[in-house]
C-alpha cells in the first residue's frame, strides 16, 4: 500500500548535517510515509550513510545517481515516489518532529491540495520565525486563490511579502499537481529554481491551506551553500525565470499578472546589483560598468513610475535604473560596500 506522503531531500557534500536531518523524519510521530535520499554523486561519506539508513529503516529508499544538480535529483526522486503528497527537505536542514502529523491531519480532514507552513531561520547566533505568506491562515478555495492569493503572488512591496513564498522545502504538495507541472522544472534555471515548481503548482490547485502560524521547518543558513554564493549569470537566469512566468501564466490562461512580472523584474535588478557588490574590489571596473548596463537594458524602462516598495534603496536604485544612470549606480554600490566594509570592521574593533 502507497504511503500518504514521500518526504524528498536531496543529498550533496552535507555529511556534516545529514543524520540531524534524517533522524528528524523518521523520529516523526506519524507513521505514514516514505523517506527517499537521493545521492547526487556527493564525494564525501553521505552515500554511504544514506545505505546504512536504508538498512536500518524500510521506510528509507535511496537512489544513487551522477551529479546533476538538485533540479535533476529532486526529478529523480519525484519519478520514483509513490506517496498521495509530497514534501521536500533540504540535507542540511530538519524539521519538527509533529510536522508530518500536523500536515496529514490537515489533508485528511480538508483534502488540500497544498498545505503552506512556517520556517524558522537558523543563523549562526539567532533564529528568525518566518510564516512562509502574507495571506492569513485559513483555506483558500478556487475563487479566493484567484482573489486573494494571485494578486500578489509574485510581487508584494518586494518578495518578502508575497501572498505565498516560492519554497518548496515549507509545503505538502499533491504529487499528481507535481507531476502535471513538472515539465516546467527545467534544470538549467539554477537561481531561485523553486519558483518554477511551486508557482504551476499554485496555479493547478483548488484548495489551498495556509498554516501561517505554524512553524515547522528549520532552515539552515550557511555561508557557501548553493543558495548563498555570488552567480554571474544571475539577471540572465532572472530573465529565463520571466519568460517561463509568462509562458506558464498563457498555459493555464492566468492574465492580469503584468504588472506583478514588471516590479518583479526591476526587484531582480536591484538584488543583482546588490549582490554584485562583492565583486567591486575583485572585477575590474569596465567589466563591472558593462554587466551593470546589460543589466539596465534588460529593464522595462515604465517600471519605477509604479514600483511599489517600502525599501528606500530599493526605490533609489530603481530610479536610477529608470534614468540609465550606469556610472552613479556603480558609485553606489561602491560606498555601499565601503560603507559595509567599515561597518564591520568598527563591529569587530568593538568586541
Amino acid at each position: 500500500m502507497s504511503p500518504l506522503i514521500s518526504v524528498i531531500v536531496p543529498v550533496y557534500k552535507t555529511q556534516a548535517y545529514l543524520n540531524q536531518c534524517v533522524e528528524s523524519i523518521l523520529n516523526q510521530t506519524f507513521s505514514d510515509f516514505e523517506l527517499i535520499l537521493v545521492d547526487d554523486g556527493s564525494p564525501d561519506f553521505c552515500p554511504n550513510m544514506c545505505d546504512e539508513y536504508e538498512i536500518l529503516d524500510n521506510r528509507v529508499h535511496v537512489i544513487h545517481k551522477k551529479n546533476g544538480g538538485l533540479q535533476s535529483a529532486i526529478r529523480a526522486a519525484i519519478d520514483a515516489a509513490t506517496g498521495e503528497y509530497l514534501c521536500f527537505v533540504d540535507s542540511d536542514d530538519w524539521i519538527e518532529m509533529n510536522m508530518l502529523t500536523i500536515l496529514s491531519d490537515s489533508i485528511r480532514v480538508i483534502r488540500c491540495d497544498i498545505v503552506v507552513y512556517g520556517f524558522i531561520w537558523e543563523h549562526e547566533n539567532k533564529r528568525v520565525l518566518s510564516s512562509g505568506s502574507s495571506a492569513s491562515s485559513g483555506i483558500y478555495y478556487n475563487d479566493q486563490i484567484k482573489s486573494k492569493i494571485l494578486p500578489t503572488l509574485l510581487y508584494n512591496r518586494g518578495m518578502s511579502k508575497v501572498s505565498i513564498n516560492s519554497s518548496r522545502c515549507n509545503k505538502l504538495i499533491r504529487r499528481s499537481i507535481v507531476l502535471e507541472n513538472i515539465k516546467y522544472y527545467f534544470e538549467n534555471i539554477t537561481t531561485g529554481e523553486d519558483f518554477l515548481l511551486v508557482f504551476p503548482c499554485i496555479l493547478s490547485s483548488s484548495i489551498i491551506c495556509l498554516l501561517e502560524s505554524q512553524y515547522l521547518y528549520h532552515y539552515r543558513i550557511r555561508e557557501g551553500s548553493i543558495t548563498h554564493t555570488f552567480d554571474q549569470t544571475l539577471f540572465k537566469q532572472f530573465e529565463q525565470r520571466m519568460d517561463m512566468i509568462n509562458t506558464i501564466a498563457a498555459d493555464k490562461d492566468i492574465k492580469g499578472l503584468d504588472d506583478q512580472i514588471d516590479n518583479m523584474l526591476m526587484y531582480f535588478a536591484f538584488y543583482t546589483l546588490q549582490n554584485l557588490r562583492t565583486r567591486l574590489f575583485i572585477d575590474k571596473k569596465r567589466k563591472l560598468i558593462g554587466y551593470i548596463r546589460e543589466i539596465v537594458k534588460s529593464v522595462n524602462i515604465k517600471v519605477p513610475h509604479n514600483i511599489e516598495t517600502s525599501n528606500f534603496t530599493e526605490k533609489f536604485f530603481s530610479i536610477l535604473i529608470r534614468c540609465r544612470a550606469v556610472t552613479i549606480i556603480y558609485l553606489s554600490c561602491y560606498i555601499q560596500e565601503l560603507i559595509s566594509i567599515l561597518r564591520s570592521k568598527l563591529n569587530y574593533a568593538k568586541r
